[in-house]
C-alpha cells in the first residue's frame, strides 16, 4: 500500500495516494512494526510538503522520529533525519535542519560502514536519493552552490535508467544553475533532463519541464534557450484528442 500510494501521488493523484498510506499505517500498526509506520509517515511528510501542507508536514516528520523503534537501523534513522531536515528547511529552522541533515549524514557513513546491502527502500537508503534530499534541504536554506554540487553528486550516482528520478534532479539542477547565473550548463541539464522524458509517464516529470519551461522564459532571445525551451513546449504540450471515431 505505501508503494501504491507514491505511486498515486506521482500520477498527480495525491488524495488517493493518501488513503493508501492510511491503510499501510494500519497495516503497519497490526503488525507492530513501528519502523515502517515511521517510514510511511516521513513519506507522507515529503508529500504533504510538496502540496504546500506545511502543518502536516511538520507533524508527520516529527512523530516520525518519536515513533521509530529504538532499534531502526541506520538506513531507516537517515531517511527519517533527512526527511525532517528537508520540512525543517522549508519551514525556516535552519539550525535545525542543519542538525538534522548532519545526524543523516553521519547514519549514512555508518550504513556504508555496515557493508552492501540489497537496493531496498526498506533495508538501505540510495547514496543518490540521500543526495538529492541534501540537495533539496540546502535549496531551502538559499545555498544554491552547495545545492548544485548535491545534485550533480546524485546524478553520478544515479543509474541511468532511473529515468524519473533523473529527469526531477536534471530540471531541479538546471532551476538551480540559472539562479546562479550559469545559462550554458542550465540548458545542458535542461537538455538532459528532455532526453529521460519519453521514458517516464508522470505528472511530476511533465510538472517539473513545464516549471523548467517557465524558468527559461526570460532568456527568450537568447537562440539556444528559445530552442530549448521551445522543444519542452513540444514535449509537454497535450496530445490531441482522437478524432478518428474509435469508441
Amino acid at each position: 500500500m505505501h508503494l501504491l500510494g507514491m505511486m498515486l501521488a506521482d500520477a498527480g493523484l495525491p488524495n488517493l495516494g493518501y488513503h493508501c498510506y492510511r491503510s499501510a499505517l494500519e497495516l503497519a500498526h497490526r503488525a507492530d512494526n513501528r519502523n515502517l509506520y515511521a517510514i510511511t509517515l516521513r513519506t507522507m511528510a515529503v508529500q504533504a510538503l510538496r502540496l504546500d501542507d506545511l502543518t502536516h508536514a511538520r507533524q508527520w516528520s516529527q512523530s516520525a522520529l518519536e515513533l521509530a523503534a529504538p532499534t531502526a537501523t541506520s538506513p531507516v534513522r537517515c531517511y527519517l533525519l533527512a526527511g525532517r531536515a528537508v520540512v525543517r528547511a522549508a519551514d525556516g529552522e535552519r539550525e535545525g535542519a542543519l542538525a538534522d541533515l548532519l545526524a543523516a549524514e553521519r547514519c549514512h557513513e555508518a550504513e556504508a560502514d555496515e557493508g552492501a546491502g540489497p537496493l531496498d527502500l526498506f533495508t538501505r537508503y540510495p547514496p543518490a536519493a540521500f543526495r538529492y534530499q541534501r540537495g533539496e534541504v540546502l535549496l531551502w536554506l538559499g545555498d544554491r552552490t552547495q545545492a548544485a554540487v548535491a545534485l550533480q553528486d546524485s546524478l553520478a550516482a544515479r543509474p541511468p535508467t532511473h529515468h524519473v528520478s533523473r529527469l526531477l534532479t536534471h530540471a531541479q539542477l538546471a532551476r538551480t544553475l540559472l539562479d546562479l547565473g550559469q545559462l550554458e550548463a542550465a540548458l545542458d541539464q535542461c537538455r538532459q533532463a528532455a532526453a529521460h522524458y519519453p521514458h517516464t509517464s508522470s505528472r511530476r516529470t511533465t510538472t517539473a519541464l513545464t516549471a523548467l519551461r517557465r524558468s527559461l522564459a526570460p532568456y527568450r532571445r537568447h537562440p539556444q534557450a528559445r530552442e530549448v525551451r521551445d522543444h519542452l513546449t513540444r514535449l509537454t504540450r497535450p496530445a490531441p484528442p482522437d478524432s478518428s471515431g474509435t469508441p
